[in-house]
């Protein structure tokens, strides 16, 4: 079996197409993450902080556990909410990686469609 050098060639030109689309879809959608998550993270110092300043200013035991419980109560809030918006931007970043990667080759080459029955020869070039 003869395979023409312009069709192998193209064949990789596109996986590595294939291959730079996923990457990239990949990397956006890490960085999204990365994002999301030190926006938490810095919130949560907030708040945490401003705790420790309110229990630091609390007058009786009373106030002190009210304190507590208001905090426990919004801290559980917060952390279903982001894990929610993770649990999204993963899913985003599932659905762009498998877009990317199931795009179509441009014209079907006969070399991904042939079986590999035989040993592929190149023609070479004519000069």
């Amino acid at each position: 079996m003869f395979v023409d050098f312009q069709e192998i060639q193209s064949l990789g030109t596109h996986q590595f197409q294939l291959i730079t689309a996923t990457t990239a879809a990949t990397a956006n959608g890490l960085h999204a993450l990365s994002v999301e998550t030190g926006e938490f993270s810095k919130k949560q110092v907030e708040t945490n902080h401003a705790l420790g300043q309110r229990l630091l200013n609390a007058q009786s035991l009373g106030e002190i556990v009210a304190i507590q419980s208001d905090f426990a109560r919004a801290s559980f809030e917060d952390f279903i909410t982001q894990a929610t918006r993770i649990s999204g931007l993963y899913t985003d970043l599932a659905k762009e990686v498998f877009k990317s990667a199931k795009v179509a080759p441009s014209a079907k080459s006969s070399v991904a469609a042939s079986s590999p029955k035989g040993p592929i020869v190149a023609k070479q070039p004519s000069i």
